[in-house]
């Protein structure tokens, strides 16, 4: 039967040795090239990131160069229009080698080089064809042939994988040996590989017995000695047991470093045995396993006298099958130590996080923050859009994160863009990628922040800042729309939750026409508002003192705590900047204090902003008990806001600083202010009777 027009393989070796087989697909386009994403990846400097492409159509399959800066060659001629290919074809690219077959039992040639061999075909001094994957070096000595064999040394060797192509019998053998590689790529244990390879082996040779030695985990690789391996895998005819191969054959192998092929093994001299277990062979195969110049064991096998020796085709057989199975293992031992190392960084990090705190500035004492946290860990579970509203430096993005943190998605990123900082011309393109050439600058295509938090959250913090004309385009990402980087036409689909924060009044923003109504209701599908610190006093010293707990662990000093003085201070204060202004005024502390106890002065808090009502003078009035009326006539505001200033004054008896902190103006203004109401601008000794 004709084999498909559309079947066909690449042959792939990298500075002569064989290392991949690629089969190709009629509806798949082939890249070769130096890219990371090309289907043939080729490490050379001689070849281009795109080097050149293959497709199939009616006709067969063809070959394209991709402008490369060297050249696609086939069978020698560079490829300047695409070219037919044709079973046997040899494409170059660089230094790689690539053969074109349209099925694997053609598909394996000699790679030309040589090695000695020892066999029934191959007397002392001869040298004939290496196995099909090029894999090890065989070695013979006189010793080891037996008369018969140095009769046929002047045959003409023939290799099972590498002549008589056309053969049905070579055919299969390379069949069966491409796919014991496919197979042992998928195995998940050493085990497994070196029976899967074993019982081939034995298959294909007509072994009566044989076995996978391996050298013991924790010796010395590069210099094993035979009680050293162990069996991993033996195989025999029913009724017979495996016999361990020869203790001086492993001895001259590990030295030699060559494979063997041996007739007549009672005759090697190098044998420490009895002779009783091998006068019953007639031949045996022992193919070293290696990596680099570590011993990795070796592969054993041996025909009874009831059959056949042992031949150079089965050799080559061995040694094809053995390297596979070497690059197996090598695989399998480098899996084993990546998922040894990543379970320990797994450990390491979940024993990191028992010892953390929910999140790292996350303090809830109050009954407040407490309702919020159990508020959080219901939204965690859900994909909802949440609105987190407070004002500026309560900690909204604390938040966001936290319920990142406790989403099922934390172990994606998060990704948070503060659409103030931006300017509105690169605000589109930072939240949603541009191609290169889109505009001045734009040299080359970049990711923007929904595409970033794939899997994970994205924070838009200061929302109520965001254009307008990003407003529509952001209001139809949340519908769940595609959306295109600037220039670029192709749709992008996100899977990003979206947790958005704002301080802005946006009920007032969608009255005045600067947000839009239907981004405003589709955003407030959940609403979580944070109370401010001032609300809180209970998080207050909590807070202070883990900002100070920080400060310390950086410089190794500093004061212990704070004073009783400050903490009455910090309790009284009305923090308008929030749980922001709080850390700053503790690290202002932490620098000034020379004590070891914080003190008020240290905090140096902002007396512009208004104290709690506890510490304000008992006759201090409100502006409501100032009278609006002189005579029954009317007044104006500034004639109020005369009076109630000179009886602050007179409520702190003058200081000018307590009464400017009480008025919540600074001390400068109060003073022009004055100059206004009195003609020496200081404060009066008695009020004006219309008080």
């Amino acid at each position: 039967m004709q084999p498909n027009k559309s079947n066909g393989y690449l042959i792939i070796r990298h500075g002569g040795r064989w290392s991949d087989v690629l089969r190709l697909h009629p509806t798949q386009r082939i890249t070769i090239g130096r890219a990371s994403q090309s289907h043939v990846v080729v490490a050379d400097h001689l070849c281009s990131r795109f080097h050149a492409e293959l497709y199939w159509d009616q006709e067969g399959w063809w070959i394209q160069d991709q402008k490369s800066r060297n050249g696609t060659f086939v069978n020698g001629m560079r490829v300047e229009q695409p070219v037919r290919l044709r079973p046997g074809d040899q494409i170059q690219v660089g230094s790689c080698s690539i053969l074109f077959s349209s099925h694997l039992g053609g598909a394996i040639a000699p790679a030309g080089t040589s090695a000695q061999s020892a066999g029934t075909a191959v007397g002392p001094g001869a040298t004939a064809p290496s196995g099909p994957l090029e894999i090890l070096h065989q070695s013979h000595t006189a010793a080891l042939l037996s008369p018969l064999a140095a009769e046929g040394s002047h045959r003409e060797p023939k290799s099972v994988v590498a002549s008589h192509v056309g053969d049905a019998k070579d055919d299969a053998v390379a069949a069966d040996l491409f796919r014991l590689a496919f197979d042992l790529a998928g195995m998940g244990s050493e085990t497994e590989a070196a029976q899967a390879t074993l019982s081939l082996l034995r298959k294909l040779t007509g072994a009566s017995a044989g076995a996978v030695l391996i050298v013991r985990r924790g010796v010395d690789p590069l210099h094993p000695a035979t009680h050293d391996l162990v069996a991993l895998a033996t195989e025999e005819d029913a009724g017979r047991v495996y016999r361990r191969v020869d203790d001086g054959l492993v001895e001259q192998i590990f030295r030699d470093g060559q494979a063997v092929l041996a007739r007549n093994p009672s005759a090697i001299p190098e044998s420490k045995d009895s002779f009783s277990a091998v006068r019953s062979v007639s031949s045996l195969l022992a193919i070293p396993l290696r990596d680099g110049e570590r011993w990795l064991g070796l592969v054993h096998l041996y025909c009874g006298c009831d059959r056949p020796m042992f031949g150079k085709e089965d050799l080559e057989v061995a040694l094809a099958a053995s390297q596979t199975l070497g690059l197996a293992i090598v695989n399998l031992r480098n899996q084993d130590r990546l998922l040894h190392r990543l379970r320990d960084s797994q450990r390491k990090i979940q024993r990191l996080q028992k010892e953390l705190p929910p999140s790292p500035e996350w303090i809830a004492v109050s009954p407040a923050m407490e309702r919020l946290m159990v508020q959080l860990q219901r939204l965690a579970q859900t994909r909802s859009v949440v609105l987190i509203r407070g004002e500026s430096g309560v900690g909204k993005e604390v938040v966001a994160r936290e319920l990142h943190r406790q989403s099922p998605h934390a172990k994606g990123p998060f990704v948070a863009v503060n659409c103030a900082a931006l300017a509105p011309t690169l605000l589109e393109s930072e939240l949603f990628g541009h191609e290169k050439g889109a505009f001045t600058g734009a040299s080359e295509r970049s990711m923007g922040r929904f595409e970033l938090a794939e899997g994970g959250t994205i924070f838009l913090d200061e929302i109520g800042e965001l254009p307008l004309e990003l407003q529509a385009k952001l209001l139809r990402v949340l519908d769940g729309h595609p959306f295109e980087r600037v220039g670029g036409s192709k749709s992008i689909q996100s899977n990003a939750r979206v947790l958005a924060a704002t301080n802005r009044d946006l009920e007032e923003a969608v009255r005045e026409k600067d947000f839009r109504e239907d981004l405003y209701f589709r955003l407030r599908v959940i609403e979580l508002m944070i109370p401010p610190l001032r609300d809180r006093t209970q998080d207050i010293l909590p807070l202070a003192e883990y900002f100070l707990d920080r400060f310390l662990q950086q410089s190794g000093q500093g004061p212990k705590g704070f004073s009783p003085e400050a903490v009455a201070a910090m309790t009284q204060h009305r923090w308008p900047g929030n749980v922001r202004e709080l850390k700053n005024a503790v690290e202002r502390a932490w620098v000034l204090c020379v004590d070891d106890w914080i003190a008020p002065a240290d905090l140096a808090l902002d007396l512009r902003s208004p104290v709690a009502p506890s510490p304000t003078p008992s006759n201090l009035p409100e502006p409501t008990a100032i009278s609006s009326t002189i005579a029954g006539e009317l007044v104006p505001l500034e004639e109020i806001e005369r009076r109630y200033i000179l009886r602050v004054l007179e409520a702190t008896q003058g200081n000018k600083s307590r009464a400017s902190a009480i008025l919540g103006i600074e001390r400068s203004t109060l003073d022009r202010k004055l100059k206004r109401y009195t003609p020496g601008g200081d404060a009066p000794s008695a009020l004006d009777d219309s008080l």
